[in-house]
């Protein structure tokens, strides 16, 4: 009986991918969704900069990113979650609702953010839907078991 083992991969968050769904990046954008990538050039626009730096200061609320994107509050809020997960943005102060300002966000350019993401072994990633995750090779071992093939981590 001849069996067709396929390479696995595992995102971040452990579900098991096949290999071929996984691509290597060669730039820090093709780890953002459209979605993503719309918000975070807002934010990198939003404070006027040099040619060649690192980094940008941005305070953006809300309010603001909906108007110059048109997204939903709610997919604003999911982005920034996953902008600050894939280490695009950080917080530089948080919002202060009393005294009604927004967020400031330090917002890290496409080479600051390649060299992260090289330091953590974040270079292949996985289209899902309309999202883009990391994903890592899964080291398995094919172990025969009567008719049935199983496959272990290792």
């Amino acid at each position: 009986m001849a069996s067709v083992v396929e390479s696995l991969w595992r995102t971040e968050s452990g579900d098991l991918l096949p290999g071929k769904k996984v691509r290597r990046i060669h730039s820090a954008v093709e780890a953002l969704s459209d979605t993503e990538e719309a918000v975070y050039t807002v934010l990198w626009t939003l404070s006027p900069g040099s040619a060649g730096e690192g980094e940008r200061s941005a305070q953006a609320g809300y309010d603001l990113l909906v108007r110059k994107t048109q997204f939903s509050r709610k997919t604003i809020q999911r982005v920034i979650d996953k902008l600050l997960e894939k280490g695009f943005i950080e917080i530089q102060t948080p919002a202060d609702i009393y005294a009604r300002t927004p967020t400031v966000y330090r917002v890290l350019g496409f080479r600051k953010v390649w060299e992260r993401l090289s330091e953590r072994d974040r270079l292949h990633v996985a289209r899902i839907g309309p999202g883009v995750v990391f994903a890592h090779p899964f080291e398995t071992t094919e172990v025969m078991s009567g008719e049935a093939t199983v496959v272990r981590q290792v």
